[in-house]
């Protein structure tokens, strides 16, 4: 069985992940715009008050999460640092297979400036904290995907031709 993935179809995958992406990560639209005005709102009051929208300190969130998941079994510090981990992985692997010649570092290199654009993104709008710590944790998703891209290759279960589709075979 042959499936058979055109450069198009994979650009509008790749755009549609992203959108949904910039929707669960930096508006958090969930059908109510109420939520999105008084995070905007908290934001601001927080920024008034002295206190920024931004942690540039390597590894504070993370260290904060472990700590908080040992002392208090707080679950979902761990499950944050999860998804901003899982999130990234379909953005290394469609970049991996968008890009002519994939590279490891030509992957990490566009997923680190999409990544810089949302954490950015989120602080100069107020919709989110840009933290030093999401750009690691979704690189290294980022990362995973493309491993991913290579492990898949490697067993031809992905063949790129000509640049101008992708053929999956069983």
């Amino acid at each position: 069985m042959r499936i058979t993935l055109k450069k198009n179809t994979l650009v509008g995958l790749f755009i549609l992940y992203l959108a949904l992406l910039f929707n669960f990560i930096t508006l958090k639209f969930f059908g109510s715009f109420d939520g999105i005005e008084k995070r905007i709102h908290y934001v601001k009051i927080n920024r008034a008050d002295g206190y920024w929208n931004f942690n540039i300190e390597p590894f504070k969130t993370i260290y904060l999460s472990f700590r908080n998941y040992r002392l208090f079994s707080d679950e979902m510090a761990i499950v944050i640092m999860a998804l901003n981990i899982f999130a990234f992985v379909p953005m290394g692997l469609l970049i991996a297979l968008l890009t002519s010649k994939s590279s490891f570092f030509k992957t990490v290199f566009i997923a680190l400036v999409i990544i810089i654009l949302i954490e950015g993104i989120q602080f100069v709008t107020c919709l989110g904290i840009a933290d030093i710590d999401d750009v690691f944790l979704n690189v290294f998703g980022s990362i995973l995907g493309h491993l991913m891209y290579i492990v898949v290759s490697k067993y031809q279960l992905i063949k790129t031709h000509n640049k101008s589709y992708v053929e999956t075979a069983k």
